[in-house]
């Protein structure tokens, strides 16, 4: 029982890894590109529809990188969980 409890909390400790990088890699590409870049992507529209997809562009990866931000917040939760179960089980 403790083996598959160290299995668990090694694979939770990876995921963890994995998605806490993908969120710093977008976080570090934000701040190099700077907010300037996304007013400048609008504002290089060349129609109302063009705005409009433009717009729903920026608002799609605003969403992906919230959810990305929310699927570390839960791998941690979890990680801490199961580190707290490791170690009662120790």
């Amino acid at each position: 029982e403790l083996i598959l409890t160290q299995e668990q909390l090694d694979r939770a400790r990876a995921s963890y890894e994995r998605v806490s990088t993908r969120l710093n890699e977008r976080a570090a590409a934000a701040y190099m590109t700077g907010p300037a870049s996304s007013i400048d992507f609008l504002l290089n529209a060349q129609n109302v529809a063009d705005l409009t997809d433009r717009i729903a562009y920026v608002d799609a990866l605003a969403q992906a990188d919230a959810e990305l931000a929310v699927k570390v917040a839960n791998e941690k939760n979890r990680l801490v969980a199961r580190v707290r179960i490791f170690c009662h089980k120790r």
